[in-house]
Order: C-alpha cells, then sequence, then structure tokens
C-alpha cells in the first residue's frame, strides 16, 4: 500500500505545480513569474523522476500527458505521448 500511497502523492504534486503554472501563464509571464515556473517545473522534474522509481517511465509518460491535457498545459514537455494519449487529444 505505501507504493500506491506515493504514486499518489506525486500525482497530487505533480498537478498542484501544472495548476500554478497555468494560473501564472493565464496573468502574464512577468520576470517574478518566469522565476516561479522555473521552480514549478524543477519540482515535477523531482516528482517525475521520483515517479519513475515507483511505477515505470512507460506509465509515468502516460499519467504526465494525461495531467499536462487536462491542465491545457499541452505544450509543456511532456517526453512521450502514446498512442492512447494521442487519441485522448483529438476527442
Amino acid at each position: 500500500m505505501k507504493e500506491q500511497e506515493r504514486y499518489e502523492y506525486l500525482r497530487r504534486q505533480i498537478r498542484k505545480e501544472c495548476k500554478r503554472i497555468r494560473q501564472l501563464l493565464r496573468d502574464g509571464v512577468t520576470p517574478e513569474h518566469a522565476r516561479t515556473i522555473r521552480r514549478c517545473n524543477q519540482r515535477i522534474a523531482q516528482c517525475v523522476l521520483q515517479l519513475d522509481q515507483c511505477i515505470g517511465r512507460d506509465r509515468t509518460d502516460d499519467i504526465l500527458a494525461r495531467i499536462y491535457i487536462r491542465l491545457g498545459l499541452v505544450n509543456v514537455n511532456v517526453r512521450s505521448l502514446t498512442p492512447s494519449v494521442i487519441a485522448e487529444i483529438h476527442e
């Protein structure tokens, strides 16, 4: 059960950081926003590495892509898009 809890925690953290980035982008990017976005991206990268170790890279890529799509951040650097996610984009 610990692994499942870790997975859920990391997923929530990534979503939280993505939402913050989206809000900052809506407000217009100031130099302060740019610094905050960089920090958010660093935290996302750390979570992604931990998620890779927890569930494997393929599943992590799929989850990241879905989070980014739902939050309207499709242009964020997603390492790869799996066929199921590509189908979701076109829906």
